[in-house]
């Protein structure tokens, strides 16, 4: 087997980029309409669906075309980018330093500098040579809506000077943008001359594009891909379910394939194929496309793993953490080596390698990001079914805790505290885990004192009660006896008025019998 087939010609998740047009195919009717569109109207929006390979088409192969022309095309620029530039504007700060960093390092601008420029004065600064038209380049400019969304102020400064900028006849620009964003672009297009009115729509690929994109690669790198293995990928790629009138659903073939999941699908076959071949056999083994998606991102990070020396969950936990925000979308991280939630370089360079991180430089600092969006869902599914299969109990719920800000309510307790402590003698805790165990030991500790507290609280109340009682008991029997008493004392006189009355009576008849004596 020759070099070129151990070369794999596809690029998995992520985008092409400058000089892969030699394996860029599939686009040649969008290029050259794109290409003439340019020429014709001068400023262009490019649009299209998440996924449809707007920036390969724009990178690997109109960038190129552009410069054939004689066109000076500026770096492509990214407005909301992450930048260590300061002024009163971050989108034009952004863009100021995407342009800058294509120049030599010797004739780049300081951060002071560039803050204190317009896009105008910066581009007076490096003039085309020989008056030539120049381009720039507007890629994912759906961030100037999605980043720091509140500030519409901004939005409307930046694109006021854009706007100002564009008057030049000899300044062309393509905006590239996700069609999702359209409606709300368009309040903020009134400064721009032609307010974009030249649209391009980039659909995903039909059949005949996506055999295209999958052969031609393969048999310029010295593989053939057969003509029967092709149809049953792009059958298998674009199946869809749709709901029947009655309710049911039935499987059936769509109209178009997503690029992305092409070129990871193809790029997994590529590993996995020994023979000079790529036939339907290959394709049946390689499942559908999520567990291709899947299947791939699980590879890289064990691969990852066993290269760096850093663990699987280590890594797991920083994409999820730091490349992926709590809304699902794609995040940039900056690369600080010295950051103690970040992620050892040696892992985060493997990472790149495999294609699942994408790294940007702009003034000598790197920004990290998963290569596209369509990655999202496959790693956050791929991490749950692995923290479920090789995470303990205890490290589980480390994670929801951490993630949820720390809550009472999901430390551990009762039975699940005591296995937990039992299991933290097999095991390597990270940091958060050691403090989600402190934290739910330190709560049982208090919920113990709490507990102690009340049964002493409950005891003196017994105690109390049953003083009380005591007190109330003696007062009964000293009442009792009080009242046993004065009867007593009453029954005593009433004897004696008793005895009075009977000694009055016995004087009386003895008196009375004396007189009659007497008599």
């Amino acid at each position: 087997m020759s070099d070129a087939i151990l070369t794999n010609p596809y690029v998995g998740p992520r985008a092409f980029e400058e000089g892969e047009g030699a394996r860029f195919f599939g686009r040649e009717r969008e290029l050259e309409e794109l290409f003439h569109l340019l020429l014709a109207r001068r400023l262009v929006l490019l649009h299209a669906p998440s996924g449809a390979g707007k920036s390969s088409l724009v990178r690997a192969a109109l960038i190129p075309r552009l410069r054939d022309e004689g066109f000076l095309v500026r770096p492509v620029i990214r407005v909301g980018a992450e930048t260590v530039v300061r002024g009163d504007n971050r989108f034009r700060a952004a863009a100021l330093l995407s342009i800058d960093e294509g120049l030599p390092p010797h004739e780049r601008l300081t951060a002071d500098e560039l803050a204190t420029l317009s896009l105008h004065d910066y581009l007076e600064r490096h003039p085309a040579p020989d008056d030539a038209e120049e381009l720039l380049i507007f890629d994912q400019f759906e961030e100037v809506l999605s980043a720091d969304p509140t500030d519409r102020a901004a939005k409307a400064a930046f694109f006021a000077e854009l706007g100002a900028l564009l008057e030049s006849p000899r300044i062309w620009a393509l905006f590239v943008l996700r069609e999702d964003y359209l409606g709300a672009i368009k309040p903020f297009l009134l400064p721009i001359p032609t307010r974009l009115t030249a649209t391009y729509r980039l659909d995903l690929l039909d059949p005949a594009q996506a055999r295209r994109a999958m052969q031609g690669p393969a048999r310029a790198a010295g593989r053939d891909f057969t003509d029967a293995a092709a149809t049953r990928l792009v059958d298998d790629l674009r199946q869809t379910t749709v709901q029947r009138p009655d309710g049911g659903s039935e499987a059936v073939l769509g109209q178009v394939i997503e690029p992305v999941q092409l070129q990871v699908v193809c790029y997994q076959l590529w590993e996995r194929t020994a023979g000079d071949a790529i036939a339907v056999e290959d394709i049946i083994a390689a499942g559908d496309v999520d567990a291709a998606l899947r299947g791939y991102y699980a590879a890289q990070v064990a691969a990852t793993a066993a290269a760096s020396g850093v663990g699987e969950q280590a890594i797991r936990d920083w994409v999820e953490a730091q490349l992926i925000t709590e809304t699902g979308l794609r995040s940039q991280v900056l690369r600080e080596p010295d950051d103690p939630d970040g992620l050892a370089d040696t892992a985060i360079q493997a990472l790149v390698r495999s294609h699942l991180l994408h790294a940007e430089e702009r003034r000598g600092f790197i920004w990290y990001e998963l290569a596209h969006d369509r990655l999202i869902a496959p790693a956050r599914a791929d991490n749950a079914a692995w923290f479920e299969a090789n995470l303990s109990t205890l490290q589980r719920q480390a994670r929801l805790w951490q993630r949820a800000d720390r809550p009472d309510g999901l430390l551990l307790r009762g039975k699940e505290l005591r296995e937990a402590q039992q299991e933290q003698r097999d095991l390597e805790l990270s940091e958060d885990e050691q403090a989600f165990l402190i934290a739910s030991q330190e709560q049982r500790r208090q919920q113990q004192r709490k507990r102690m507290a009340n049964r002493i609280i409950f005891a003196l109340a017994i105690f109390a009660l049953g003083l009380l009682y005591g007190v109330w008991r003696i007062s009964l029997q000293a009442i009792a006896l009080a009242q046993r008493g004065s009867q007593t004392v009453i029954e005593l006189r009433t004897a004696e008025a008793n005895t009075q009355i009977q000694l009055r009576r016995s004087e009386a008849q003895r008196l009375a019998f004396a007189s009659q004596d007497k008599l």
